[in-house]
């Protein structure tokens, strides 16, 4: 499958290339000179691939001992083909793969506790070896699958995968690979991968690729959705869409956002971090309102009377239907006979109060207050697995974060969907929770919700 020749000079390396060729056919244009021409990292050996005994694919590998030396503890070190290797030899051999592998698994993880957990899943686990049909060796975590093979080859062959075959017989996607196996990945331009894949495939690498799909599908989705909500905002102020939402005014406001470019502030209006109002304020003149208010002290989840700027017996609530926090861009209501009602910009019930009761909204001033807290609603979605929620809760009580209400849906297609309203600060503070996680392994998407499980 695979072994290493180690001689004393480099003509006996030209000449054990010379041996190896007349001993097994050499496969065309699988030959490698790294010793008359060395890698920039010093790496330098002869590499041929050549059909070797039963008709299978043979890796050969020539070098001197210095070159074995400067490989072995270079980031181009190979693991080592032995028999009967001791314990001590087989950890030696994961430590000098990971050195290989670093760089590519910190390009995929999201943070540093998904990197960690990548390089302990792999260090401590067995390796498989397998190969392409054109006799590339692919080295795999011990129970990898056909999936996992694929995304090891490229991101693009994962991602449009829909079989495989090995050693020329089909087999199921979650087929556990052994070492020899001969795979050949089935693709489809069309094709997609499906979150079930979440559930069997063994490769940090792998899982990583997956959940990277589904982020960007999302993310696609809510910059769709953002336009749309900014156009049609824009359209209802009397602006031309076209003028106000050019590309160099949407980079200043990014920059004022802290995004970094156009294309984030359609996601972030499109995800519900920011209004398509609050993005509009900084582009347009601000709409006419009444006189700002300054809303002091806890805003109760019921009726509760305030001193609001100076004046007392104003009653100030919080609307059930996007439950606003301090720190959200919001507006205030004034409803008959029951004071003040503080809404988020973005709520569907203000689109319709400015459309039909303009006169009624007054632009609040809400500051946080120390020891204050309110319900807010979040909506997880999650590759299902044993542990997930104990995990979540984990996060929830490490910040000392009250959960007051849950409830949990596993799906047929592998995934669970968890509504839980919590009582939080501010929105700044909401914010964190929402960020670690995200940072959970299997957590694919988190957004904040109006009442349990409605999309605020």
């Amino acid at each position: 499958l695979a072994i290493r020749v180690i001689v004393d000079t480099v003509p006996d390396c030209y000449h054990a290339l010379g041996v190896v060729h007349d001993l097994w056919l050499p496969i065309p244009g699988r030959f490698d000179d790294y010793i008359a021409k060395p890698k920039p990292n010093m790496y330098q050996s002869l590499h041929t691939k050549v059909i070797g005994p039963r008709q299978q694919p043979l890796e050969v590998q020539i070098r001197t001992w210095e070159m074995h030396r400067t490989a072995d503890f270079g980031i181009a070190a190979h693991w080592q083909y032995k028999e009967g290797a001791t314990p001590q030899d087989r950890f030696e051999q994961r430590m000098r793969m990971l050195r290989q592998q670093l760089f590519e698994w910190q390009a995929d993880g999201k943070d540093s506790a998904e990197f960690l957990r990548s390089v302990v899943e792999s260090l401590f686990n067995d390796q498989v070896f397998a190969f392409t049909p054109k006799g590339d060796v692919i080295d795999l975590v011990a129970g990898s699958t056909p999936v996992d093979f694929a995304y090891r080859v490229h991101t693009d062959v994962g991602n449009t995968c829909v079989g495989a075959k090995v050693n020329g017989r089909i087999v199921p996607l979650n087929y556990r690979l052994k070492n020899g196996d001969i795979v050949e990945i089935i693709t489809r331009p069309n094709a997609r991968p499906s979150r079930d894949w979440l559930n069997f495939v063994k490769t940090p690498h792998a899982r990583s690729k997956i959940k990277q799909y589904f982020r960007r599908q999302a993310h696609a989705e809510n910059v769709a959705r953002g336009k749309e909500l900014l156009e049609r905002e824009a359209e209802r102020l009397g602006a031309e869409p076209k003028v106000v939402l050019h590309a160099e005014a949407l980079e200043e406001v990014a920059r004022q956002l802290n995004l970094p470019n156009a294309e984030e502030v359609y996601a972030a209006v499109g995800d519900g971090r920011y209004s398509a109002q609050a993005v509009l304020n900084r582009l347009l003149p601000r709409m006419p309102l009444q006189p700002s208010l300054l809303a002091t002290g806890k805003v109760m989840e019921s009726e509760a009377r305030l001193s609001v700027d100076g004046i007392d017996n104003v009653m100030i609530r919080r609307a059930k239907c996007c439950s606003p926090l301090p720190g959200d861009d919001i507006i205030g209501y004034t409803s008959r006979g029951r004071g003040i009602t503080l809404h988020r910009r973005s709520c569907i019930n203000v689109q319709n109060y400015l459309l039909k009761e303009p006169e009624r909204l007054v632009a609040v001033r809400w500051e946080e207050k120390q020891g204050a807290c309110y319900a807010v609603s979040l909506h997880i979605e999650a590759a299902d697995r044993t542990g997930l929620l104990s995990d979540i809760s984990t996060v929830f009580g490490e910040s000392r974060t009250n959960i007051t209400a849950i409830r949990t849906i596993s799906r047929p297609d592998g995934t669970a969907h968890i509504d839980m309203t919590v009582e939080v600060r501010s929105v700044s503070h909401l914010h964190s929770l929402m960020d670690r996680v995200r940072r959970i392994s299997d957590v694919l998407d988190i957004r904040r919700t109006g009442s349990l499980g409605e999309a605020a």
